[in-house]
Order: C-alpha cells, then sequence, then structure tokens
C-alpha cells in the first residue's frame, strides 16, 4: 500500500501554525511515501497574493527539509491555490513567478471574497447557496491550471460545524456531472479529503454519493489528503478512504513531481 497525505498545511498558511519539520517528522513516524505540502495561496478581489503566503521563504524551507529528509521521505512542493478567478492577474502571475510538483484548486470564497466559513447557516437558502458553489467550481474548472480540485463538498463541513445537518447532494448531480466532464476533458482530477472523518461530518468530502458519480462519469484521477493544518491531524484516515476507494471500483490514487502524474495502486 502507497501511504501518501496529498493536502497539509504548516505555518506558511493563513491558518496553520505547525512546523514543515515537525510535519515532515510525523509524515516519517506514521511510514507515508510521500507528503505534499500544499500551503494556501488564496486570491482575492483587490491586494497581492503576498499578503496571503510569503512563497520565497517558503522556497528556501522546502528546500531545507527535502534536502534534510532525502531518503527518509519523498516531499513535494505544493500549493492549494483559491479561487484564482477572484483576481486572475495575480493567479497568472503567481504561475509564471513560481513552478510546484502539485496544485489544488479549491473554492473558500463566492463572489465578492464572501468567506464561506463566516456564513451564518441557519440563514441562507442552502440550495442557492450550494448552487453557486458550484458555478465557481465550474468556472475554475474550465479556465484554470490545477492538478486536481480539493473538497467540492466543502460546505458540508461548514453546515455541520454550526447545525450539524447536510445538504442533500441529489438536486445537483447533474451540476456535479458537468464539472466531471470538464475535469475528464482536460485530464484533471479531484482530491478526496478525509478532514471529514475527524471534522465531524464523519465521511469525506466529497461523500461516496459524490464519488459514485465522478466514477460513473468516466473520472479516475483522484489524490487523497488529510487537510492537515496540525501534524497531530496528518494522514488522518487515509487507509480507512483507500478501502472505501477500492469498495466504489476505484483501482489507483495519483501523486505528483513537477506536475507530471503517476498512478498507485490502491
Amino acid at each position: 500500500m502507497f501511504l501518501c497525505d496529498y493536502h497539509t498545511h504548516t505555518g506558511f498558511s493563513c491558518d496553520s501554525e505547525e512546523s514543515l519539520e515537525r510535519m515532515c517528522e510525523k509524515a516519517i513516524a506514521l511510514g507515508l511515501r510521500e507528503l505534499a505540502v500544499t500551503d494556501h495561496a488564496d486570491f482575492l478581489t483587490h491586494g497581492v497574493f503576498e499578503d496571503e503566503i510569503d512563497l520565497e521563504k517558503r522556497q528556501i524551507a522546502m528546500e531545507s527539509v527535502q534536502q534534510k529528509y532525502a531518503g527518509q521521505l519523498v516531499i513535494r512542493n505544493g500549493i492549494e491555490l483559491g479561487q484564482p478567478q477572484a483576481n486572475p492577474e495575480e493567479y497568472r502571475r503567481l504561475m509564471n513567478k513560481y513552478s510546484f510538483d502539485f496544485i489544488i484548486g479549491s473554492i473558500h470564497n463566492l463572489e465578492k471574497d464572501l468567506e464561506l466559513d463566516r456564513l451564518d447557516y441557519a440563514a441562507v437558502d442552502l440550495e442557492e447557496l450550494y448552487g453557486r458553489f458550484l458555478d465557481a467550481e465550474i468556472a475554475l474548472a474550465k479556465d484554470y491550471d490545477f492538478d486536481v480540485l480539493g473538497h467540492i463538498t466543502l460546505p458540508q463541513r461548514y453546515l455541520y460545524r454550526q447545525l450539524e445537518k447536510q445538504v442533500d447532494l441529489r438536486p445537483f448531480e447533474k451540476q456535479y456531472k458537468d464539472l466531471f466532464s470538464i475535469l475528464i476533458e482536460r485530464e484533471k482530477g479531484i482530491e478526496v479529503n478525509t478532514s471529514g472523518l475527524y471534522k465531524g461530518t464523519g465521511e469525506t468530502l466529497p461523500t461516496p454519493q459524490v464519488l459514485k458519480w465522478y466514477r460513473e462519469c468516466g473520472g479516475n484521477i483522484l489524490t487523497v489528503g488529510s487537510d492537515a493544518h496540525r501534524a497531530s491531524d496528518l494522514a488522518f484516515g487515509i487507509e480507512k478512504t483507500y478501502q472505501m476507494l477500492r469498495e466504489l471500483g476505484f483501482s489507483h490514487i495519483s501523486t505528483y513531481e513537477n506536475r507530471k502524474r503517476k498512478e498507485q495502486m490502491l
């Protein structure tokens, strides 16, 4: 079994205080083969990406741990790009300036920098909100560069946190399948984010139902990541998720080096 975690955050992300070294050492202790460090680079309608992340300092730190732990752990230099459509000019500037092994494309904010984790979910029309979220995912999938889309059922996390309930996703089957058609045509994939297993919902993001739709559409490019912001959450639920994927009919996951994909058997 090829154990890896392809969605992690360190103190270079605005919402983590974990050191890069501690994350690497925990990965080694857990027996991981690869660790993709995917700190946040979120785009807002105003400002520059340097307001969100110091990529110059991070690049030096990444090279340092790659040398320090060589032979013990493969460390991939990843990034999680948040809603690049909010500021296409800054997105292009970042992409022209830096290179990565692996890129997650994510939606954390809707139009006008509306943050999904700051909403009062008791006061919003959940179906309307979810439709807008998927519209944003589709726009990202069509027009921007990434390897996989991250946590494509993200509103479920915040809804459960506030109200201990979930949206019925069946009315959104067509939108999800439209999204998957775009991804498959572009040879892009989705991640299976295990954070729901330790942040309350008890299910991965996306859920098994959405993963079934992805497979029905012919999708087979998957990464698995914990979305850990602390070393204590690293690789949480990875083996359980591998088993779920096998039961759904998937045979492999993907890893990346210099944006080149390699399949690893489940």
